[in-house]
């Protein structure tokens, strides 16, 4: 594994945690919107120019650097709309900041707590069964990533194959630009979400 795609796979991890904390870092009257935004951009063109230089370096094809970079922006304002929905429901920045973290997490670690949820559906009927594999399949960036743009088959890798009954079920890997369009549909109505539910605040104490 290249130094570029050990980066490009930890990815989602580094920028779930991160993306929260900027997002989180003051109180709201000192960290205004214009700042998280500068703060969030700085980020990504940090991230992009790392990527860019590991890529350098390696041998990946080029489509393989920019399928990366849309996969993480879509990533990326996933997170930020699911900060967003936090706060829409009037949780603090710092709580908002770690049930995002949380999520992330979650997410990015199916592989190694699905085998309960696979095993409380068998038995049961194949959708529900089949619906769990999709389920720990699709909402795992780290999944999506390595088969859909590295074509390498995390379930395969000895380390992994004990861990998981993934590796042992029929499964169909989703594609990245798929999943990075549920992500950027999911960020514009968190976001949507959130300026509404703030809307309504404002009004609310103005009256």
């Amino acid at each position: 594994m290249s130094a570029f795609q050990f980066c490009a796979l930890l990815s989602p991890l580094v920028l779930g945690i991160i993306i929260p904390f900027l997002f989180a870092r003051a109180g709201e009257k000192e960290w205004s919107v214009r700042g998280r935004l500068k703060a969030f951009v700085g980020l990504l063109l940090f991230w992009t120019l790392l990527l860019a230089a590991l890529w350098v370096g390696s041998d990946e094809p080029f489509s393989r650097l920019l399928s990366t970079l849309g996969f993480l922006g879509a990533w990326s304002g996933f997170v930020v709309g699911l900060f967003h929905l936090f706060v829409g429901i009037r949780l603090p920045g710092v709580l908002s900041q770690i049930l995002c973290s949380f999520l992330v997490i979650l997410m990015v670690g199916t592989l190694f707590y699905f085998n309960p949820i696979l095993e409380a559906a068998e038995g049961g009927s194949p959708e529900t069964f089949q619906s769990r594999v999709d389920l720990a399949m699709e909402w795992n960036p780290w999944v999506v990533m390595a088969y859909s743009i590295f074509e390498d088959d995390l379930l395969t890798h000895r380390s992994l194959y004990t861990r998981t009954r993934l590796a042992d079920l029929p499964r169909i890997y989703p594609d990245w630009s798929v999943i990075a369009l549920r992500y950027l549909f999911l960020a514009g109505a968190m976001s949507i979400f959130s300026f509404l539910s703030t809307l309504v605040w404002r009004s609310k104490r103005e009256e």
